[in-house]
């Protein structure tokens, strides 16, 4: 089961949807990155919710007031290029977050099995501490939950056992979820929308597109 934000009926959310669905509007690229960032920053702040909290006092100007803050900031995580701007939305919400960076490419030329798995290329990891901890994985596009297995292996063969592991992504794939509570029992999931349809290549259907592409510009054919 994931909880998927704009089926809560919120039209903040619709804005910065329509920003990076929108085929004439996402070719600003800028724009396009802004709107990443905000989305990131909305659903890091539902995520936040959920998290340990204390109960803190602070002394103000004419008194004490009391407050609810993390008890200790998460790890967060993500692949390289197109999880950059997404991140940093959620760095707004967890400024004093670890991150955890990964450069994860799907093979191409080869769509996903019936499974959903998919070759996903891994070639480099930057890993923070994060046993016991609660790690957050930004993905903009979780279209068959490969690169989120994949990533949650390497974390494992380095004995890396996070108290929970959250993806976080901005359009998911319905069917990725099961693939992904399969492989990943304990992974909780939350995505800003959610789509029904994948295409023979593995991409979301409506979706977006490549959101590496549209953040940074096209890739040259065979690259990551």
């Amino acid at each position: 089961m994931a909880e998927i934000l704009d089926r809560r009926g919120n039209p903040a959310l619709g804005r910065w949807l329509r920003r990076v669905r929108s085929v004439e509007l996402q070719k600003d690229r800028e724009s396009f990155r802004r709107a990443l960032i905000r989305l990131g920053s909305f659903l890091a702040y539902e995520i936040a919710a959920g998290l340990e909290s204390r109960a803190a006092t602070v002394t103000t100007p004419l008194g004490q007031a009391g407050v609810v803050e993390l008890a200790q900031p998460p790890v967060l995580a993500t692949a390289l290029r197109a999880g950059l701007p997404f991140l940093d939305g959620m760095l707004d919400v967890f400024p004093d977050a670890d991150v955890m960076f990964f450069g994860a490419a799907r093979a191409e030329g080869n769509g996903p099995a019936e499974d959903l798995s998919m070759d996903v290329k891994l070639d480099y990891e930057a890993l923070v501490p994060c046993h016991g901890r609660d790690v957050i994985f930004a993905d903009p596009m979780v279209a068959t939950g490969s690169t989120v297995v994949d990533i949650h292996n390497v974390m494992t063969a380095r004995h890396l056992t996070p108290r929970r592991f959250i993806v976080a992504g901005l359009v998911g794939f319905s069917g990725a979820v099961e693939r992904i509570e399969a492989a990943v029992p304990s992974a909780e999931i939350w995505f800003v929308t959610c789509d029904e349809e994948l295409n023979e290549r593995g991409y979301i259907v409506p979706g977006l597109g490549d959101a590496g592409d549209l953040c940074y510009g096209e890739k040259l054919e065979g690259d990551a």
